[in-house]
Order: structure tokens, then sequence, then C-alpha cells
């Protein structure tokens, strides 16, 4: 199911990417198409979950600097093949810190139950109904790690 869901926001992706293109005047051969990829994993603990979100966020830190490196464009490749460390610097150097969220620790998302306010159309009335969905969190994974806060306190909050 991830794959596929991975595989039809790249192809919807690149589809707008191509008409906006094509819209500008621009020919869409002239871009490199985008690729995402998408993880799901099943673990029979806590720990066992825990710790692989724990080196995904490491990983990212990791990832996310020598992104921010390449996209800049103006990087070498001297600098691109630097370790983390002389790539930090070289981003520094260049104003190119803090980097973005996404880049210096992923995205955490959690599914969550909401309260939330609908129309009836039956009974022509306002009603509340218990909804789940997925949410981002705004945090960094290993400061809520540290906390003891990956998993919400309550299932339920209201929207």
């Amino acid at each position: 199911m991830c794959t596929v869901a991975a595989g039809l926001v790249t192809a919807h992706f690149n589809a707008k990417i191509a008409r906006l293109c094509i819209d500008k005047k621009i020919d869409p051969d002239d871009f490199i198409l985008s690729h995402f990829d998408c993880r799901l994993g099943h673990y029979s603990s806590w720990d066992e979950a825990i710790s692989i979100l724990l080196w995904r966020a490491y990983d990212c830190s990791i990832n996310g600097v020598s992104d921010a490196v390449y996209h800049t464009r103006a990087a070498g490749k001297q600098v691109m093949g630097a370790p983390t460390g002389e790539k930090l610097r070289w981003l520094h150097e260049n104003g190119r810190l803090p980097l973005s969220p996404h880049q210096a620790h992923g995205s955490y998302f959690v599914r969550v139950r909401r309260v939330i306010e609908g129309f009836n159309p039956k009974t022509q009335t306002t009603v509340m109904s218990l909804r789940g969905r997925v949410e981002k969190v705004d945090a960094h994974v290993l400061e809520m790690a540290r906390k003891d806060a990956m998993l919400l306190e309550d299932d339920v909050l209201p929207s």
C-alpha cells in the first residue's frame, strides 16, 4: 500500500509539474523527474518501533545536510563529497543555516482521533463526531524521545 501511495504521489506530482511547464512554455524534458518513497513498518514492541524512529531521525540529520548542500547548486563536488561537519561549516559560511525543520530532523506523523463539528444532511443539524486523522507533529523526534513524549497522552483531542 505504501509503495502504491508513493507511486501515485510521484505520478500526480510529475503530471502537475509537466502541465505547469507546458503552460509556461518550458520544455518539461529539461527537468529531472521527481520521485518519492514511503516506508511502512510493523513491530512487535514499542522498543522495536522507537529504535527505527530514532535511527531515521538521526539519519535525516545527516541526509538533510547533504540535501541542503546539493540544493544550493553553488557547492562544488568537493563540498558535496565532504564529511557532514565540513558541509555544515560550508552552509554556515554561505548563510544557509538554519536548515528547514524537514531537513534538520525529518517529519513525524501520528494517527489521532479528533472531535469535529459536521453537518448531518438527513437531520439538517450540526453534530459532533469522532474521526481518525493522520497529523504531522511539529517537533524534533530526538527531543520528543528524550522527553518520553513520542506518543500523545490523549488519543482523543479537540480539533
